[in-house]
């Protein structure tokens, strides 16, 4: 039996993705805001406390002063590749949430690494950068990981 192929005879599957790129987006706002707002008090309590935020990010180089607009980018910039990151997995997995949450968590361990290296830093300069490391991977986790997930495509679990 020969016959042409109709279009009707080609069905598009489609296939519900765990994230959309809009929620993805609000995520990262929101990441980015609650990352900005708490990591601003943490600054001002430990400037209040006496914490100088200087120190040298290598050996050879002049001490640096860490800046409230260090502080404000820092917050802001790292939920950018976050939330890209968790589009390029939304597009190759099916439900890529517990890979975008773990990778994100290992990613922030690890940056905490960063203020303890800084030689010559104060103690409670090391201290007050990790604390900040932590509450931006907490924000990217939280807000990108769980709260921009689609509503149709809820999981048990990140």
């Amino acid at each position: 039996m020969d016959r042409a192929l109709a279009a009707n005879d080609l069905q598009t599957v489609r296939v519900e993705r765990e994230f959309s790129a809009g929620r993805v987006a609000q995520g990262a706002l929101i990441a980015a805001g609650t990352a900005a707002c708490l990591n601003l008090i943490v600054y001002f309590v430990a400037r209040t406390a006496g914490v100088t935020f200087t120190g040298r990010f290598n050996p050879s180089s002049p001490e640096t002063v860490v800046a409230l607009t260090d502080v404000l980018g820092a917050s802001i910039v790292w939920v950018v590749p976050a939330a890209a990151g968790l589009l390029v997995l939304n597009y190759f997995m099916e439900r890529p949430s517990k890979v975008f949450v773990r990778v994100a968590t290992a990613f922030g361990l690890l940056s905490i690494a960063g203020p303890f290296t800084f030689p010559e830093a104060s103690l409670g300069t090391r201290l007050a950068l990790t604390a900040m490391h932590l509450i931006l991977t907490a924000a990217i986790v939280g807000a990108i990981g769980v709260r921009a997930k689609s509503p149709t495509c809820r999981t048990s679990g990140p």
